[in-house]
């Protein structure tokens, strides 16, 4: 081997740790996206119910789940 070079298993093992952390993070995102949209959701149910000065609120959840949700389809699992 050449210095610097990996061996196929440490190379396999970096792979291995790679994908474990692409799928950790779409979870997480997936997960945000989740809450921001019930937050969104609960807000505008409260806003329904008569509370005041929700809106910018409401569509600020709203723009976060779909920020994370494009987010996430931005990078590949594989």
């Amino acid at each position: 081997m050449i210095k610097g070079d990996i061996d196929q298993t440490a190379h396999d093992l970096a792979i291995l740790k790679i994908e474990r952390m692409r799928i950790d993070l779409a979870d997480a995102l997936a997960l945000s996206a989740r809450d921001a949209r019930r937050a969104s959701k609960n807000l505008t149910s409260a806003a329904a119910r008569g509370q005041t000065g929700l809106d910018w609120h409401i569509d600020a959840t709203t723009r976060l789940a779909d920020d994370v949700d494009s987010t996430r389809s931005t990078f590949s699992l594989l």
